[in-house]
């Protein structure tokens, strides 16, 4: 590759990593712009991508920065999910969509960087009025310096209306720690620990309250950058979710593993592209109530493909489809569903 090309290259597949959420392979394509042609428009570039990222080293930059995106478009859902229940309503619908994400770096010390994050998201479904969405996440990251770009911690708090009406709460604890890092691959342990709180919504959900409970995940993720700049990441989540004592409640008590596999592959006309697959096992510790004397167990399988391009310097278009399935022993829980995405990011 002559050095316009390697950059390009390098600066859309950073671009793909990120869209995917691959934060150790974006932080490495674009890393590699700069090191090609640091004096690049495409290296400037890099480094505003950079800026978003938790990365310790670029929190020791000079003073505090502030940086937003906005993500908003269309949604097709051939098979709504009617949330509490997680039951199909057997009918499509097309969801308007709106994610805003605003990010403030703290000027950092000598040991601690801060990152505060704001994201709200939105979206209207056409038929369902009564399941539109409003929910905001505010979230803090600290990043110990000590340990050389290795450990995050999170603190997360989330809160949510369906309809009008408030839904839950959302209080979670977080830490994030590389056990292996190089240019070309990474290793991350994390654990999470997550107050669940449901309000009800009389009429609608007037028994969401049940649903309250306290989570812990633990996992492990793995990812390789090829020499020919494809990516490839697998993870493990072990998930243990424990409501209350109540026959209701117990309902939503479960230990469950979730694997997920994905590849990001190099540009190709400036179009990116990303497949994931996800599968979960969650075996129910208690009988049902819509099947009493049955314990639930339910074998769930997610297909997320991403085609990503750029229109310009601050604009990307976006086309996703999700193909979902959940095979239940119970049929309350049985489903299968398709949503298909036109999107547009737009960076501040």
């Amino acid at each position: 590759l002559d050095t316009s090309l390697a950059t390009e290259a390098y600066h859309q597949a950073g671009e793909a990593y990120l869209q995917a959420n691959d934060i150790a392979a974006s932080k490495n394509a674009l890393q590699k712009v700069i090191a090609i042609n640091p004096e690049s428009m495409k290296a400037k570039e890099a480094q505003e991508y950079l800026k978003n990222l938790y990365i310790p080293e670029v929190a020791q930059s000079k003073g505090s920065q502030f940086s937003a995106s906005l993500l908003t478009g269309f949604l097709y859902d051939d098979n709504v999910l009617l949330e509490t229940s997680s039951t199909a309503s057997q009918s499509e619908d097309t969801v308007s969509f709106l994610s805003a994400l605003g990010r403030y770096q703290f000027k950092p010390n000598k040991n601690v960087a801060y990152r505060f994050y704001q994201n709200y998201h939105s979206h209207s479904d056409r038929q369902f009025r009564d399941y539109d969405v409003q929910d905001h996440n505010f979230s803090l990251n600290i990043s110990p310096l000590r340990f050389q770009d290795r450990l995050n911690l999170d603190y997360q708090f989330q809160f949510a209306f369906l309809g009008n009406e408030h839904y839950l709460n959302y209080y979670t604890f977080g830490t994030q720690y590389l056990y292996e890092k190089s240019d070309t691959r990474v290793t991350e342990l994390s654990y999470q620990l997550q107050v669940k709180r449901y309000y009800n919504i009389e009429q609608t959900f007037p028994t969401s309250s049940d649903r309250n409970a306290i989570s812990h995940q633990v996992g492990v993720r793995h990812a390789v950058l090829l020499d020919s700049d494809i990516n490839l990441r697998v993870s493990y989540l072990f998930e243990l979710d424990r409501a209350g004592s109540s026959s209701a409640e117990d309902d939503w008590s479960f230990m469950g593993h979730r694997v997920k596999s994905g590849i990001t592959l190099p540009a190709w006309r400036k179009l990116t592209t990303a497949v994931d697959f996800e599968y979960l096992f969650r075996p129910y510790d208690n009988d049902n109530e819509f099947a009493p004397g049955t314990k639930r167990r339910d074998q769930g399988y997610l297909v997320n493909i991403i085609f990503s391009r750029p229109l310009g310097e601050r604009f990307q278009l976006v086309f996703s489809y999700i193909y979902q399935r959940n095979d239940s022993n119970i049929a309350s829980f049985d489903y299968s569903r398709s949503v298909y995405g036109l999107l547009t990011t737009v960076r501040f």
